[in-house]
């Protein structure tokens, strides 16, 4: 299992880099291989990603992901259902 956090500033105030990682690292048990933190000052926006790496062991699967040049970004819990019965040449090696 993989830990997720994330916090949005509404009431206009953000957080410290320093209490947003104790918050992500108090997550270490579902994620102790890796862990990644981005932050939007601008949104008062943070998201976090503790990682347990089971299936792909590489960088390529850091989490949180950025899409179009880090328009987007997205952090989850990143199990694929049923991956065994969908090897249909699609999953890169």
């Amino acid at each position: 299992m993989c830990g997720i956090t994330g916090y949005w500033g509404y009431a206009r105030t953000d957080l410290a880099r320093d209490t947003f990682e104790a918050f992500t690292h108090s997550l270490a048990h579902r994620g102790p291989d890796d862990f990644a933190i981005e932050h939007w000052p601008d949104a008062r926006l943070w998201l976090g990603h503790r990682r347990l790496a089971i299936i792909d062991l590489s960088d390529r699967a850091r989490q949180p992901l950025s899409y179009g040049n880090g328009r987007y970004w997205i952090t989850y819990k990143g199990e694929i259902s049923q991956l065994a019965r969908q090897d249909d040449g699609h999953r890169s090696s």
